[in-house]
């Protein structure tokens, strides 16, 4: 009898249960990081738990659902269990358990830590034996690792500010229509990695049968680490004719072997910056015609500047498409403009900014397009360094996005500019505006006389093909110190060069 009344008042302490033959469970003390007891409804007996090898199994009956469990535990007096970043309460926090969850235990006094690997088998499965189920917003709100599945989202999901959401190799996230718009999956200040593998890659697409571009809105974080990921069939209508970035990265970006493609807006919208950016291909994103919507758009940051963004764009990126990558303006630090197979688009006044002594590099092969048609849109040199060195067999090409003489204003080196600026095999074309003023050209070099006395550092131009101005082809100031040679020139209305 004292054992059955010994047993009885532990059970009401550990959410457990026994019988008379069981002995008092031992809960140990504040040194310890163990899980104690485990169970939830639906459960074929007791868990089998190992504080030894820290795992607890349990087997689950087929009518429970193992993707949405909030299981019973108790653990060492005093101690704490978190799922990811997730703090774990008994009763009450939501796991899927159709795969091994991890649970980090630390010790009541806060020295010892323990991750519990918690594997159940059993429980409901559809037809195909995979598991299948919708995502809610408990399951992510508060970030955790969600086991591999195939999860319906219904409605838009938002995680917590500063949690992580982890999603597994193989699953494949489904994004429903519904009568109060696009479904989204959110957390501005949030984080999600999303690492698959090339046999079991990560998809995010259209819970639809027939898949069409737009069927969903976005995915929307702050870091993110992607690999082997597919995002399709996103960046639906918004609001009017407007349309959502199917994915929004605002922080810390590392993207490899992923794959965006079909979204009826912008694919990828980068806020932040690359930390990797390799073997990611982008097909059939934001090609509406005459719409402000791109493959890829790269915004401005900061502290950085957009170019400093992409800098990071390594090998084996392939983006598909005539329109180019949607670019911000301004360059504050130093940094490589790597080539792709599509040109990068300058859009605002200022298409390219170079400023905060920073130094920015153009490899050779990089097309450029400048601007909207404006006399404002340039690629001013003001307090800082150019270096743009193509090759005879692959030079820099730097035009105006609209095509024609005079569509945007040239290549502007100020009295401010840093030293050893360089354009070699270069194609300038279209440059200067078409009402010209005192300077207008292709490429203008600002100077006064006197400027060689006092030390400013000259231009070099050189072996470049110059055209189409309906102004000059160079115009370098009186005093302006430019050392150009080998250039081509050809429609250049006001000539090549004035005799200064």
């Amino acid at each position: 009898m004292a054992a059955i009344v010994a047993c009885l008042a532990v059970t009401s302490m550990l959410l457990s249960g026994c019988d008379e033959e069981d002995d008092p469970i031992d809960a140990g003390t504040e040194q310890d990081a163990n899980i104690v007891t485990f169970t939830f409804e639906g459960i074929e007996g007791k868990a089998d738990i190992d504080k030894t090898a820290f795992t607890v199994t349990a087997k689950a009956d087929e009518t429970v659902d193992l993707t949405a469990v909030k299981a019973e535990f108790t653990l060492s007096p005093n101690a704490i269990a978190k799922v990811g970043n997730a703090t774990q309460v008994s009763g009450q926090t939501v796991n899927n358990f159709s795969a091994p969850v991890t649970y980090t235990v630390t010790s009541g006094d806060g020295e010892t830590t323990h991750d519990w690997t918690v594997t159940v088998t059993g429980g409901k499965h559809d037809e195909t034996g995979d598991c299948q189920t919708e995502l809610t917003s408990e399951m992510v709100r508060e970030g955790g690792t969600l086991p591999k599945c195939t999860y319906i989202v219904k409605s838009s999901l938002s995680i917590n500010n500063g949690k992580t959401l982890t999603f597994l190799p193989g699953t494949v996230v489904k994004f429903d229509k519904t009568q109060w718009g696009l479904t989204s999956l959110r957390g501005s200040s949030a984080t999600i990695v999303a690492k698959g593998t090339e046999q079991e890659p990560i998809i995010f697409t259209s819970a639809q049968e027939n898949k069409t571009l737009g069927d969903w809105g976005s995915v929307q974080f702050s870091d993110c680490d992607l690999e082997w990921c597919t995002f399709e069939y996103g960046g639906g209508i918004l609001d009017g004719d407007d349309t959502y970035a199917m994915t929004n990265f605002l922080g810390d970006i590392s993207i490899k072997h992923c794959i965006f493609r079909e979204a009826l807006g912008i694919g990828l919208n980068v806020a932040g910056t690359f930390a990797a950016f390799e073997y990611n291909t982008i097909t059939n994103c934001g090609e509406r015609d005459n719409k402000d919507d791109y493959p890829m758009c790269v915004g401005n940051n900061a502290t950085r500047g957009s170019i400093k963004a992409i800098e990071a764009m390594g090998e084996g990126n392939v983006i598909n498409t005539e329109k180019g990558v949607l670019m911000g303006s301004d360059v504050r630090q130093t940094t490589v403009l790597h080539k792709l197979n599509c040109p990068y688009i300058f859009p605002t006044m200022y298409g390219i900014l170079v400023t905060n002594t920073a130094t920015l590099t153009i490899e050779a092969g990089v097309h450029i397009k400048i601007g909207r048609g404006n006399a404002d849109d340039t690629f001013a040199i003001e307090n800082g360094t150019l270096m743009a060195q193509g090759t005879a067999e692959d030079p820099i090409i730097i035009t105006g996005t609209v095509a024609g003489a005079g569509q945007w204003g040239g290549v502007f080196f100020s009295r401010n500019r840093g030293a050893g600026c360089i354009l070699e095999y270069c194609r300038i074309i279209g440059g200067g505006y078409d009402a010209p003023g005192a300077g207008d050209a292709c490429v203008r070099i600002d100077g006064s006389p006197g400027d060689a006395a006092n030390g400013m550092p000259p231009v070099t131009v050189r072996n470049c093909y110059i055209a189409d101005s309906p102004t000059w082809g160079i115009y370098f100031s009186a005093g302006a110190l430019c050392n150009q040679s080998g250039n081509e020139f050809e429609n250049c209305a006001l000539g090549n060069y004035p005799n200064n």
